[in-house]
């Protein structure tokens, strides 16, 4: 069959039906439109959180990092303190990113 006898086939199939099945079937395209735009809404939502997922676990990687250097300067260092301070400074990091 060629193509252009399916296309008449669609064309009089849809000129056939009833008024009440072509707003139903207008109706169901719609529904369906806008079941896929929430959706490509949801999955850019979903990008922008990724991003910020990595971004956050890079930031964690890199305090991870500094602080076992610092543990190793400690560990050189005569000042115990230090540690103190790096402690408290993660934590501040931590709250702050959490507000």
């Amino acid at each position: 069959m060629a193509c252009h006898d399916v296309n008449q086939q669609e064309e009089m199939a849809v000129e056939n039906l009833d008024p009440k099945a072509g707003m139903r079937f207008t109706e169901a395209l719609r529904v369906q439109l806008d079941v896929q735009r929430r959706l490509h809404e949801q999955l850019e939502i979903q990008r922008g959180l990724q991003v910020r997922i990595e971004e956050q676990g890079k930031r964690l990687q890199k305090m991870f990092e500094d602080l076992l250097k610092a543990r190793g300067n400690v560990a050189r260092s005569p000042e115990p303190d230090v540690t103190v301070g790096i402690h408290i400074e993660l934590q501040d990091v931590v709250v702050n990113d959490e507000a």
